[in-house]
This record gives structure tokens, C-alpha cells and sequence, in this order.
């Protein structure tokens, strides 16, 4: 059931929104999908093989998306954000402050300026993957 939810969350989820928005990019005649991804394709940390298996398959996903829908004027993207100060991290927010301070958590807004960074391209240049660490990252 857990396997499931990350599924569906995290890779089913990210194929439903990218089919509605080619449509939509389409129609306007082009666009940029992004997807934010995870360095956990890369390090492949004990305890996460299905969220990894999730991530790699957004990131395969969109490598091969990107050639399928180039010649409609639409880029595709992936940032693989290493650890990040979200909700989604299990520790206190104190924890994450100092994990911040000491350079081994990214604060979300280093994410959103790499995001708008890749976005702020020109129409012919398409930045395929970005991966964004904070300075001592945990790899395992």
C-alpha cells in the first residue's frame, strides 16, 4: 500500500500532469514542462528503492519525453534538488535550520532559483537536467 501511494504520487502523478499540459502547449504552440526530480536516482540510499525507482523513472521519462515533443516547440526539464528544507524531511525544524546553517540542506529557496533559472532560457536552448546539492551533502 505504501509502495503504491509512492507510485501514484510520484510517477503516475507527474505522467497525468505532462500529458494535460503537452495538450495545453500545444494548443499555444509551445511551452516548458519541468519536473522536479531527485539526486536519489544518483546515490541510491538504503531505505528508498521505490521512491529512487520513482524519481528514475521521471527522469527517463523526460529525457525521452523531450525528443518526442521538441518539434512542437515544447522543452523539457528535470532539477534534482538534493536534500531540501521541506516537510517532507523527518526531523525538526530546528534540525533543518542548523542542517541549513551548516550546508548540508538546501533551503527550498536555492530550489526555486535554479527552477526559474532553467525557465528564464530562451525558447532554443533547453537546460535537460539541473542537479542542485547543498555544499556537504549526504550521498548514503
Amino acid at each position: 500500500e505504501d509502495w503504491r501511494y509512492v507510485i501514484d504520487a510520484n510517477l503516475t502523478g507527474y505522467l497525468a500532469c505532462a500529458r494535460a499540459a503537452i495538450l495545453r502547449m500545444q494548443e499555444q504552440g509551445g511551452g516548458h514542462l519541468l519536473f522536479v526530480g531527485s539526486i536519489s536516482t544518483e546515490i541510491k540510499a538504503a531505505g528508498e528503492s521505490v521512491y529512487a525507482a520513482t524519481k528514475a523513472g521521471i527522469q527517463a521519462f523526460a529525457e525521452t519525453l523531450r525528443k518526442e515533443v521538441a518539434d512542437k516547440r515544447i522543452r523539457v526539464s528535470v532539477i534534482q534538488p538534493g536534500s531540501v528544507d521541506t516537510e517532507m524531511q523527518k526531523c525538526s525544524a530546528e534540525e533543518k535550520q542548523t542542517a541549513v546553517a551548516e550546508g548540508r540542506m538546501l533551503p527550498a529557496k536555492d530550489v526555486a532559483d535554479a527552477i526559474l533559472f532553467v525557465l528564464g532560457r530562451s525558447a532554443n536552448c533547453d537546460i535537460v537536467n539541473l542537479r542542485i546539492e547543498s555544499l556537504v551533502q549526504k550521498t548514503a
